[in-house]
């Protein structure tokens, strides 16, 4: 038991259900409402003006999920790379975290989308090698899937630099990724659209506009774990500072011409108090797993869930939605059955198929990728 609470951490787990949670309701109670031309499902509803919907104060701010997995992408690979062997066994445990419950959910999305959304073989075909390539330019069989390149990259920064290192390397990055982005919203700030014609999902991977997020990720885990010295405090600033710029940005383009919009300051307001939840999660973690340790797997559970569901919710919940409100259903009695059966597929993905396909794929990686020149190092936080 010693062992498991060092490295599991709970509040990281329901911090992540409620994210995509956030990310289902935006894609099925806010979206099709406020924003029906950007929505995903709009070809399956019924046609009919935009409208606001019940409780739009809280499925307008449903896109704030994506925020706060950048966040918590921060603080996990942060806490898993200083443990990490070597960067051979960071890399087999990224591929294996990553890869069996995409080729899942796209093949099941891809044979959706031409179902429902009557997408062209072909056009199928291309969106399914997009996203099993984690293409930073698309196509995917759905919009949401542009965050994984963005996950990627910063995967791919953590492997070059903070791997069987001393923090003072992951904190180093840290420091730059916030400069940088801090930088660039500003620069944004002070000279609006002077680079609105550069490609949004290349400039996503350069992690210019989200390095904050995975910034202040990594000083929550080095702070929650080594202790909040001033150098850190100073870096939580800089990324909290940037992540409201950001976030005050992304309000206006993900509501596009809504007829409602939230007060301005609950967005960010919002994100914040995740931010501190995932803070509490890493500080006091020994305490919640000792508290909540009856409920602990199930817990552990809704955490295993969260990437198939953040990754299929739309092909296979979306139908439903439509055709419960074709049939005069109203958003929220919809949404409740739709959500539903998005969370028992990805219950039974992430449970029957992508367990076994990462045990497989690691055994497989470990055979057959060679070892890395290094002697292996065992780091830790300080």
């Amino acid at each position: 038991m010693a062992d498991q609470r060092k490295t599991e951490i709970l509040g990281i787990d329901l911090a992540r259900f409620v994210a995509a949670t956030m990310v289902v309701i935006w894609h099925f109670a806010g979206k099709p409402w406020l924003d029906p031309q950007g929505a995903t499902i709009t070809p399956l509803m019924p046609p009919a003006p935009p409208s606001i919907p019940p409780g739009a104060w809280f499925s307008a701010i449903g896109w704030i999920g994506v925020q706060v997995f950048f966040v918590i992408s921060g603080a996990v690979i942060a806490f898993s790379a200083t443990r990490a062997r070597d960067r051979r066994a960071f890399l087999i445990s990224r591929l294996a975290r990553l890869w069996p419950a995409m080729l899942v959910c796209a093949c099941l999305c891809t044979v959706l989308s031409m179902v429902f959304w009557h997408v062209a073989p072909g056009r199928a075909a291309v969106q399914l090698a997009g996203s099993l390539m984690f293409s930073p330019m698309g196509p995917w069989f759905s919009g949401q899937v542009w965050t994984l390149p963005v996950e990627v990259a910063f995967y791919a920064l953590v492997c070059l630099v903070g791997v069987g290192q001393q923090a003072r390397r992951l904190e180093a990055l840290a420091w730059a990724l916030a400069l940088m982005s801090g930088a660039w919203w500003l620069a944004c700030t002070l000279w609006p659209g002077a680079l609105a014609g550069v490609n949004q999902h290349l400039l996503a991977i350069t992690l210019l506009p989200h390095g904050c997020y995975f910034a202040l990720g990594i000083a929550v885990a080095l702070g929650g774990s080594g202790g909040f010295i001033a150098r850190r405090l100073a870096l939580m600033a800089l990324a909290m500072a940037t992540g409201w710029l950001e976030i005050l940005t992304r309000a206006g383009v993900e509501l596009g011409q809504a007829p409602y919009r939230p007060a301005l300051l609950v967005p960010p307001l919002v994100w914040s108090g995740a931010v501190l939840f995932i803070l509490v999660s890493f500080i006091w973690r020994d305490a919640i797993h000792t508290a909540f340790a009856r409920q602990s797997r199930i817990i552990r559970l809704m955490g295993m869930v969260t990437y198939p569901l953040y990754l299929m919710h739309y092909q296979v919940g979306g139908p439903l939605y439509a055709l419960l409100v074709h049939r005069g259903w109203s958003v929220w009695e919809a949404f409740l059955p739709a959500y539903a059966l998005a969370i028992v597929v990805a219950g039974g993905i992430a449970l029957l198929m992508e367990a076994p396909m990462q045990k497989a794929l690691k055994a497989a990686l470990e055979r057959h990728l060679p070892r890395w020149p290094g002697r292996e190092i065992s780091a830790r936080f300080v």
